[in-house]
Order: C-alpha cells, then structure tokens, then sequence
C-alpha cells in the first residue's frame, strides 16, 4: 500500500504564466512539518503507536529532533525543509534518520503554516508564509524574560512579479548556484498534490559537443565563462560551472576540453531549436 502523504506537494510547471505568482527557490532538503508541538511527546493517530516530538515527515512519521532543536520553534504550525545547504541531501537524511546525531546545522527552511490563522486573528487560514511572519515570529525570541536570535527557523525568501522575466532571472541564478529550481505558490495551503503549487527545474536532458570557450568577466576574469556547445544542428553557450571546472588552460580547455561531450539539462528550446535555459548538468546519487 502507498504511503499516505501528509504535506502540500507540487505539480510539475506546464508553461502558464507565472506573473501574480509567489516564486522561491526549490530547495533539497527533507520536507517536514512541525505542528505547533501538540503532539510533542504523545501518541497521533496517525503515527501507528509511536510517540510523537511534533516534528512529522511527509509520511506522518515522528522525526527525532534533540529537545534543544525543538524547544527553538513556535507554538503554531510550519511546513519546510530540513536542509543543510545545497546538494546536501543525503547528510540530511542521515542526520534527522539517527537518534544520536548532531543537529547543529540542520536549519528548518519554512515556506509555509497550515494553521497560522489559529494564532493571528485576521489572517486567512492556510496562507503560504509571505509578507506577515516576520512580523508575527521571526526574529528575537523571549525565553525566561531574556531576548535571543532564533538560528533554526529561517523563512524561505519568496518573490512576487508583474511581469515573467525576473521569474526566468530567478530561475537561471538559482541553478547557476547549484540550486535545483524555482517552486511557485498561489492559493491556500491543501495536504495533497495540488495545481496551486507547482515546481520548475530542468526536466529535459541532452548531450552535446565542446566547440569552444567564451572568456570569464568580472570576477570570472581568467576563466571560462561559458561553453560553446553543438547540440544537433544549433550552436549555444552553455554555463553553470563550478571555479574549478573553468580553469583555462588555452584553446583546448583544462577541466571541460574541446571535443568532449557534455551534458546539460534544460527547459524546452527556443523558436529556433536552442535549448531554453541550458546548465551544465551533474550526476546525483538517489536515496
């Protein structure tokens, strides 16, 4: 039997207009909820006899965070990421699957609470978390009457545009700094898979052929700053690398050698059969 799934998930982005929308980084990290503490130290229903730390994975499965983690979130409902920075994934896992582990740099990335109008009388129940949680949490706690910065909940930074190309610009700054995408939000939050929500990141894959190099400006100054690329009968500059794999090393290349094959992952093609916001593409180990 499947497993039912407890959190708000993404449809695949099927090219409507993204204008009006709330776009974010698409994050990869462990998706969590965090119920207000409610049921912190009891037993769900849900959660098949096992006592719960109010910390619930999509799975609705108690996530054993230390009191120290737990004791740092808020008296109401979030929905996030457990995350520990880009390509981290597999560290994470690893860490919020062990009782014993260091959680001393596992941030809670939160984008959203299903019940905040519960705590903040005027608010529409369900809201994705934009403009009012600064306001209503985030920032200095108060614990025994002394201040103190939160270093656990960080909200996501979300965007909102008029028009769709600084939706594009995000998107191509995120991957250009090893992110996976850009998630994009309308409506009120739903525990289900919903069109509301929907996910953009490169889901076409193709291989082509090193032809040359474009010179690095700026801080990329003596480095490659794109590839030439052939992919079948079009020509495209390809970037998304690392300092190390732009090193030059004259005509023929050091890392990223003329001749080569080379893979990338983009998002459709261009009326002339260029491959739309085009990145250089790295493997990733599943788990």
């Amino acid at each position: 039997m499947k497993n039912r799934e407890f959190v708000m998930l993404a449809s695949d982005w099927r090219g409507t207009s993204m204008t009006g929308w709330e776009a974010s980084e698409k994050l990869d990290g462990m998706r969590a909820l965090w119920d207000g503490g409610v049921y912190r130290g009891k037993e769900a229903f849900w959660a098949a006899g096992r006592v719960g730390t109010g910390l619930w994975s999509r799975y609705g499965k108690p996530i054993h965070a230390p009191d120290w983690w737990l004791d740092q979130l808020p008296p109401f409902t979030l929905d996030g990421e457990l995350w520990l920075g880009r390509n981290m994934f597999q560290e994470t896992v690893s860490v919020t699957r062990s009782h014993n582990a260091d959680w001393q740099h596992v941030k809670f990335k939160v984008f959203g609470s299903p019940g905040m109008a519960l705590v903040t009388p005027g608010l529409i129940s369900g809201r994705f978390l934009t403009q009012y949680f600064p306001r209503t949490w985030e920032g200095p706690l108060f614990a025994s009457g002394e201040a103190y910065e939160n270093l656990i909940v960080k909200p996501v930074e979300q965007h909102m545009w008029a028009t769709e190309q600084p939706y594009w610009d995000l998107y191509a700054e995120v991957l250009d700094r090893g992110g996976e995408g850009i998630m994009l939000r309308a409506g009120s939050w739903e525990p289900y898979r919903s069109r509301g929500l929907q996910k953009l990141k490169p889901i076409d894959t193709g291989t082509g052929t090193v032809m040359g190099f474009t010179a690095g400006l700026g801080k990329l100054e003596g480095l490659i700053g794109a590839v030439l690329v052939k992919y079948k009968d079009v020509w495209f500059e390809l970037s998304g690398f690392n300092d190390a794999e732009r090193v030059w090393a004259g005509e023929d290349g050091a890392v990223i050698k003329r001749g080569q094959l080379i893979n990338f992952k983009f998002n459709g093609v261009t009326q002339d059969g260029k491959p739309r916001n085009a990145r250089y593409s790295r493997s990733r180990t599943q788990v």
